[in-house]
């Protein structure tokens, strides 16, 4: 007997641990504490009462999980998952399915996802259950360049000064965690350089880093006269001074700056399909 519970504060550590459990194995593997979880809370739109944990039997065993998130009348499935031993048994067929008639009722009119390309049972069981591929997202090492760069970054830039007339203007494509409401939201402790060129701004970039990496989220162009691969290149340079490698993640390949960091020579190392369903 299956028990749909929506998530709640009280039940931020169930969520956590059984999130943490489903994906150990994954090619980037999920460890949230609470604290974590809260800043990607604020930072992907997720909402608590939109989200379900599935429970099994007269024990209520936590089995399962959609955590969602939500911007208006889109839905997002930020992750979904049945813990490995009640795997085909129908479990997920049954939280899918109360998940599309939970979100229906209140009003989405679509939901999306994104899912490795090589895990094939997970694209299948989307695919199944309506999902198409609405584009690819790659993620990205970055080159290693000379740190002799010849813009100039400054950090007193706020992100509020990036605008959507700016990312409409440079035909940006982002995804859900590029969005402006992302970059707004968050509560990350990122950094916000405004890129110069003889004292007139050219671009912003949006990046941070861990112990072992560097990692971009956002390079934008605010001066169409210059180039955006050579803001781009100058941007990958300039991160490389702090001697780390560096790297982007979740990029889709109709965005300018996927084509851009290929021409650079950047490797992809991981590949997601981004899924969309309309309610």
């Amino acid at each position: 007997m299956y028990i749909i519970q929506y998530g709640s504060k009280e039940k931020i550590e169930t969520i956590t641990e059984l999130v943490n459990e489903v994906f150990k194995d994954y090619v980037i593997p999920i460890n949230w504490t609470k604290e974590s979880f809260l800043l990607d809370m604020a930072e992907n739109s997720i909402f608590l009462e939109h989200s379900q944990i599935l429970y099994f039997g007269k024990e209520k065993l936590p089995i399962g999980f959609c955590i969602t998130s939500a911007r208006e009348k889109r839905a997002r499935i930020d992750s979904f998952g049945i813990k490995n031993e009640y795997r085909k048994t129908g479990a997920s067929y049954f939280l899918i399915n109360n998940v599309f008639y939970d979100l229906s009722k209140k009003g989405f009119s679509s939901l999306q996802l994104e899912v490795e390309s090589s895990q094939t049972r997970a694209v299948d069981f989307y695919i199944k259950n309506g999902f198409k591929i609405s584009r690819n997202l790659d993620s990205f090492i970055l080159p290693e360049k000379t740190s002799c760069y010849k813009f100039n970054y400054s950090l007193n830039c706020e992100r509020s000064s990036i605008r959507q007339d700016i990312l409409l203007k440079a035909k940006r494509s982002p995804n859900w965690q590029r969005e402006i409401t992302s970059v707004y939201s968050s509560k990350k402790d990122y950094f916000m350089n405004q890129i110069r060129s003889e004292n007139k701004e050219i671009g912003k970039m949006l990046w941070g880093r861990t112990e072992d990496t560097t990692y971009i989220v956002d390079i934008y162009q605010t001066d169409f006269t210059v180039k955006y691969s050579n803001i781009v290149q100058d941007a990958i340079s300039y991160l490389s001074s702090f001697g780390k490698p560096l790297i982007t993640v979740s990029l889709p390949q109709n965005d300018p700056l996927n084509s851009v960091l290929l021409a650079l020579g950047s490797k992809i190392f991981l590949q997601q399909y981004e899924m969309v369903l309309s309610l």
